[in-house]
């Protein structure tokens, strides 16, 4: 008797909790290291980072400010234009990732001994690229300062007021536009679990392809690939509710996200996550293999993903490789809007989704080496 779509989806149901391991991947590691997650990075040194300059004074005094900053080797000046036309695209585009602006006047200003307020702006949605480029900033902007107020330092004891700005006539205007508090947690935390969400769903697909060929049990091929999705893609989707609408409030983050957006933002990411589990499992033969080789993989995965480490300070070979991981895509679409209020589109992501969709399903019903006998069942399996 021929099997219905409803006895296919039963069966693959009944597998998954036949297997402790696979039902302690999705449940037991994420709800783990929601709670438990240690923050294991530490701060480190960002270089080059591209700053935009917005010079309206166009004078001697200004010129000598950004050669300052450029001379920085933490800081790269790539544009210095007399208006910021323009800056906010590049910001948004990532082509720059922090901006100064030179107000008009300052050299006049200066020499007359009144204070100059430059504002200074970055993306503060890595940690370690804002604060190498405050920091930084407000060194050369304070070293400048001091050259200044040198040539005042005979006329301190007249007027109060005017001391007060001859002695530090330039001053730093700083306007974070993400994570005003630089908040460790509140970087990186929400970045990890989107990337916890991705290896459990790989893990647990990988997992449960390995248990079917042990079983020998690799019919309709198509009819399974469509009721395993179904199955991942709802436990996939309840994680992100989970981890965005409890474990990161719990955490003191609260992402601004909407349910439409939770749900534009997190399907493609989901669905990618299972459809590359079934990519990279599909040589595999056991059901313990796909935690052989993911579980060791994951901190370079992790790296790749641009969550941890700035994506334009990596090397220019693995771009490629990390623009087409789901956990990048999902960092860059649904951590954008719900921390940073940007109107990111889900676009990449589903052409990311549609990829690995397509060839998984490619893949599942090509028939390799399933004519091979079943192999023994894993020890991990429990009797019915």
């Amino acid at each position: 008797m021929a099997k219905t779509f409803l006895n296919i989806l039963a069966e693959e149901w009944a597998l998954l909790f036949r297997h402790k391991g696979i039902v302690l991947i999705l449940i037991g590691a994420p709800i783990f290291y929601s709670l438990f997650y240690p923050l294991p990075y530490q701060a480190a040194v960002v270089t080059e980072v591209s700053v935009w300059v917005s010079d309206a004074d166009q004078t001697l005094a200004s010129r000598r400010l950004v050669e300052r900053l450029d001379a920085a080797p933490q800081l790269a000046v790539v544009r210095v234009t007399p208006t910021d036309a323009g800056r906010a695209n590049a910001l948004r585009d990532g082509e720059v990732q922090a901006y100064l602006d030179i107000p008009a006047g300052m050299q006049a200003d200066l020499e007359r001994g009144q204070s100059v307020t430059v504002a200074y702006g970055g993306s503060a949605s890595n940690f370690l690229v804002y604060g190498t480029a405050a920091r930084t900033m407000a060194q050369a902007i304070r070293a400048e300062s001091d050259d200044w107020a040198e040539r005042y330092r005979i006329e301190m004891l007249g007027n109060a007021v005017q001391a007060q700005a001859r002695a530090e006539p330039l001053q730093l205007a700083l306007t974070p536009l993400f994570n005003s508090d630089l908040s460790y947690l509140q970087y990186l935390v929400p970045g990890v679990y989107l990337f916890l969400v991705q290896q459990v769903l790989m893990l647990a697909t990988g997992m449960h392809w390995g248990a079917q060929r042990e079983r020998g049990d690799r019919s309709r091929p198509v009819r399974r690939f469509i009721a395993q999705t179904l199955i991942y893609g709802l436990h996939g989707m309840a994680l992100v509710v989970y981890l965005f609408r409890w474990a990161l409030p719990l955490e003191g983050v609260w992402p601004t996200l909407t349910g439409g957006q939770l749900l534009n933002f997190g399907t493609p990411f989901v669905l990618s996550a299972i459809w590359l589990g079934m990519v990279v499992s599909r040589p595999m033969q056991r059901m313990e293999t796909p935690l052989l080789w993911l579980l060791p993989l994951s901190v370079p995965l992790l790296l790749l993903t641009g969550i941890s480490w700035p994506a334009f300070a990596m090397a220019d070979w693995v771009l490629p490789l990390a623009d087409w991981l789901p956990a990048t895509q999902a960092a860059r679409t649904l951590l954008a809007t719900a921390f940073m209020g940007v109107e990111a589109s889900a676009g990449m992501a589903w052409l990311v989704a549609a990829f690995y969709g397509g060839l998984a399903i490619t893949l599942r019903c090509v028939p390799g080496r399933d004519s091979a006998p079943a192999l023994r069942p894993s020890t991990g399996e429990t009797r019915a």
